[in-house]
């Protein structure tokens, strides 16, 4: 990212800050509560649509809230405008190049298909943690005729928050297969 955008700076709060830009805070100190919801459950299916590169479709986030534990508003209203936050924060985000926060690290090579250096053997450790776009960062590294090593223990996935996906693994591996020969060795 620095590469392509060198003034771009890391800023912690960036999708905070487009939300604050997009959808002011009311002035009514009885929408606190309400606010700090909205802020908090708009940016948490933000991060996960760009970990998992799910499109924040109202199936889609209302999917993810329910695998990743994320409570919804009780008022229908509620729920539906927070689902219309996603999309906009998300195109806010991909075009804010001049900051990032740690998900546009990866996202933003996928997502603004920016170059990478490409490696002849990439070795992955732990890969039961991985989401979606840490996949395709795999596959966007790795030489046609590269070499990929995964490790992991299907049974000890503790990224969940992450967006890492229980299939990690075999997800993984699928797409490898689609690029190189995979051949699968026990322990």
């Amino acid at each position: 990212v620095r590469k392509v955008f060198p003034r771009s700076i890391l800023v912690k709060d960036k999708v905070q800050n487009i939300i604050e830009d997009l959808f002011p805070a009311p002035k009514d100190k009885d929408k606190t509560e309400a606010r700090s919801i909205f802020t908090y459950t708009v940016g948490r299916l933000v991060s996960l649509c760009k970990q998992r590169l799910a499109e924040p479709t109202p199936e889609t986030l209302a999917d993810l809230s329910v695998q990743y534990g994320i409570e919804l508003p009780t008022e229908e209203t509620e729920t539906q405008a927070i689902f219309a936050a996603v999309p906009a924060v998300l195109m806010a985000a991909a075009n804010r190049t001049e900051t990032y926060d740690f998900d546009d690290q990866l996202w933003f090579v996928i997502r603004l298909n920016l170059p990478v250096q490409k490696y002849g053997v990439v070795i992955i450790d732990e890969a039961q943690d991985l989401n979606a776009l840490q996949h395709q960062m795999v596959l966007k590294m790795l030489k046609s005729n590269g070499r990929c090593v995964i490790v992991g223990d299907d049974n000890q996935a503790i990224f969940g928050f992450r967006g890492a996906d229980v299939d990690s693994i075999p997800n993984l591996t699928e797409l490898l297969v689609n690029t190189n020969t995979v051949d699968t060795l026990p322990i």
